[in-house]
């Protein structure tokens, strides 16, 4: 997501500078920009207090009915004045509105959006119209302005692959860059396709990439790791930079027989990959996969993999055969985490849990519904 939302500006519009200066405060702290105070304050006629002491002066002879009549022209004069600011002020407030939109969306003069479609924005915001037709569509035209450099927030969002297209997630290759142990620069594609009755392992999930992206920031913590395995691997991701950036002896992808195809054409090429048929709670399977020399393996990782509640407790036996107290075993998972609450269960007694912070994540490769944790054999 390349686009930038602009900070909001606000015109204040009231006839009590106090209370101007009292929700410019609210405002600020609220992150809105207070473009400034409009409005003209005129000077009202006397008050009724005033009125009536100057009153007390009047010929002793006036009637009742003439002072009546004396405070009945004075209420009107003041209508008339406060309808006459009202008017001045919202004719000075459209005014500054439009002079202020204007230059907020000012582009330079090579820019394509034209002044008339500038100018209708400003007028269907003026009238708090809910339909707006925003003038500038580009904000790459302006230059050398605060919301030219999106911020976190919007640069995190840019990535998230469930915002893109279909033809992203499924049709083309997603390519992962990234930088192995020794600084090398590298970038990978992995191919896709649309889900089928195998299940939901044939495009690249947030979890897999926040998994990946935690490993390439702490490779120092893997430096004494030589063997690996990626549970319920998917599309591969985490596995290549397993083998690629970690540069593993030994990395072993799993996944459901119906996957292997597509696993095998994204990473069955690397050397120290081994692509192997993972049926969870199958002791066969699970020792089958295990390292040549038929000890635990150094590092487990899984994304995505605690949403089919029934499949839990074979998940945890599988943990059991292929870790011991040594391996670290990472999983990180985003909002398809329906029977996570169930895998806690499963493994309380049999394996501790730290969460993985934020700040320890990647800056950029993190969101607030991917949760990365890390268990250890009991």
């Amino acid at each position: 997501m390349s686009e930038h939302i602009p900070t909001p500006l606000c015109l204040i519009h009231t006839i009590d500078v106090a209370s101007q200066d009292e929700i410019s405060r609210h405002l600020g702290a609220m992150g809105v920009v207070v473009v400034g105070h409009v409005g003209s304050i005129r000077q009202t006629p006397p008050s009724n207090d005033d009125d009536a002491h100057d009153d007390s002066h009047d010929d002793d002879d006036d009637s009742h009915d003439d002072r009546g009549m004396k405070t009945k022209r004075r209420a009107n004069d003041r209508d008339t004045t406060t309808t006459t600011t009202r008017e001045t002020t919202t004719r000075e407030t459209s005014d500054v509105a439009r002079r202020a939109v204007n230059h907020h969306h000012h582009v330079d003069d090579d820019a394509t959006t034209t002044t008339t479609e500038t100018t209708e924005t400003t007028e269907t915001t003026t009238a708090g119209t809910k339909k707006r037709r925003l003038g500038v569509k580009n904000l790459a035209q302006f230059k050398n302005r605060a919301f030219d450099k999106p911020s976190m927030f919007i640069r995190q969002w840019g990535w998230k692959r469930e915002m893109k297209t279909d033809e992203e997630r499924f049709a083309l290759d997603y390519a992962h860059a990234f930088k192995d142990v020794d600084g090398c620069a590298h970038e990978l594609k992995f191919k896709q396709k649309k889900f089928g009755p195998e299940g939901f392992a044939s495009t690249v999930w947030d979890s897999a990439i926040v998994m990946a992206k935690y490993i390439e920031k702490t490779y120092e913590k893997f430096r004494h790791a030589r063997s690996a395995i990626e549970l319920g691997a998917g599309c591969g991701v985490t596995t290549a930079v397993l083998a690629v950036g970690l540069k593993m002896e030994t990395v072993v992808s799993t996944e459901l027989k119906g996957n292997l195809e597509l696993l095998n054409a994204n990473v069955g090429a690397f050397e120290n990959v081994r692509c192997a048929e993972m049926t969870w709670g199958s002791e066969t399977d699970a020792k089958n996969a295990l390292p040549s020399d038929g000890e635990a393996f150094d590092v487990v990782v899984a994304s995505d993999c605690v949403y089919h509640t029934e499949a839990m407790g074979d998940l945890v036996k599988t943990l059991e055969i292929i870790c011991d107290a040594r391996t670290r075993v990472l999983f990180s998972y985003g909002r398809n985490r329906q029977a996570l609450d169930i895998f806690m269960d499963e493994i309380a007694g049999k394996f501790s849990r730290v969460d993985v912070s934020s700040s320890d994540l990647d800056e950029l490769y993190q969101c607030t519904d991917v949760s990365v944790i890390e268990l250890r054999k009991l």
